[in-house]
């Protein structure tokens, strides 16, 4: 039951004070981000096990099983690939050495092995949807709006199904976001009259 709170039953485990606010939440259909976000890509990437951006960038590097790779997380290019699944990661301190343009730096990164990135970004903020597993969402707000505040209206919330998640969040300039399963990576970038 825990599992499915979608199904009857599970609205009974959400506080009564919260319950007009989360059947709002679940009955949100899934949604692409509204302007001034736009999809910069969805790439496939098997055995997907972190992203990280680099400091102060948009440079997203992506790990898996079948090595890395770096993504501009404005245009949604791959930048380097590498397909050795031998690389140096510090799995205590959530960190992977990258490759191409991020070559000899380590970068923080969140998935398997815990970590974060930022989930708030000029008034943006990304949050998963309590309950959903194994059904995940993530909920992409619009400037000033939050997950529980009911005094707001809920237009403008993009609702994304990922299945098997691995991490989201935005990066350092705020410019981009990511959103990384098991088997593949979202990357979703301000349209260009936003930067």
């Amino acid at each position: 039951m825990l599992g499915q709170p979608h199904r009857s039953g599970a609205i009974d485990l959400v506080p009564d004070h919260l319950k007009s606010r989360f059947t709002a939440l679940m009955a949100l259909p899934i949604s692409e981000p509204c302007l001034p976000w736009r999809k910069a890509v969805c790439a496939s990437v098997g055995g997907l096990k972190a992203i990280g951006y680099a400091d102060n960038s948009d440079l997203l590097l992506v790990t898996s099983s079948q090595g890395r790779g770096v993504f501009d997380g404005r245009s949604g290019q791959r930048l380097a690939r590498d397909d050795n699944p031998s690389f140096s990661e510090d799995m205590g301190n959530c960190q992977a050495e990258g490759i191409g343009p991020l070559a000899g730096k380590m970068i923080r990164m969140a998935g398997l092995a815990g970590g974060g990135l930022a989930t708030w970004s000029d008034g943006w903020s990304l949050e998963v949807l309590p309950l959903s597993w194994p059904d995940e969402k993530i909920l992409l707000f619009p400037k000033l709006k939050s997950l529980w505040d009911d005094r707001h209206a809920l237009d403008g919330v993009a609702k994304i199904e990922v299945d098997v998640m691995r991490a989201f969040g935005f990066s350092p300039t705020g410019k981009s976001f990511a959103v990384a399963s098991s088997s593949y990576v979202m990357i979703y970038a301000l349209a260009e009259a936003e930067t």
